[in-house]
């Protein structure tokens, strides 16, 4: 299984970010075995140029996540607009979402349950992202959970 590894990185310092997720990956290859995983942290020392927007980053996600057949959430997705717009991109594309058990030990695959309390989670970046007229590509895809 090719993985896609969401999580918070604005604001956290760059050790913080690497040892996050690292230890994704080891939870992930603990649970699953052999995966091969995408790890977006790895680019992250390139965000500091002011050559890419912050809408080359998100672009550059999204073409990471349709290399990969599943996003595999870190426990502090909760605190990141990016990975939640990762998340929508996810769904939207038909790409297996998996969020960290209660414990952290282990992943589930989101059900139509565990979706609906995901999409609840980020439905107010879904609103601002709907009402972004500045990129096509996240506002179709903002428009196309939210149902309208």
């Amino acid at each position: 299984m090719k993985i896609y590894l969401s999580g918070k990185m604005t604001g956290l310092k760059p050790r913080q970010i690497k040892k996050n997720f690292k230890r994704a990956e080891e939870k992930i290859l603990m649970t699953f075995g052999n995966a091969s995983i995408m790890n977006p942290a790895v680019t992250y020392h390139m965000s500091s140029t002011k050559e890419f927007s912050y809408l080359d980053w998100l672009k550059i996600d999204f073409a990471m996540i349709d290399a990969c057949d599943a996003v595999f959430l870190l426990p502090n997705w909760v605190d990141s607009e990016g990975a939640k717009k990762e998340i929508v991109y996810a769904f939207s594309h038909n790409k297996k979402v998996f969020y960290p058990s209660f414990n952290g030990l282990f992943y589930k695959e989101c059900d139509e349950f565990t979706k609906d309390i995901v999409l609840k989670e980020t439905k107010k970046s879904l609103k601002k992202i709907a009402d972004d007229k500045e990129d096509q590509l996240l506002e179709e895809t903002a428009r196309k959970i939210l149902g309208f």
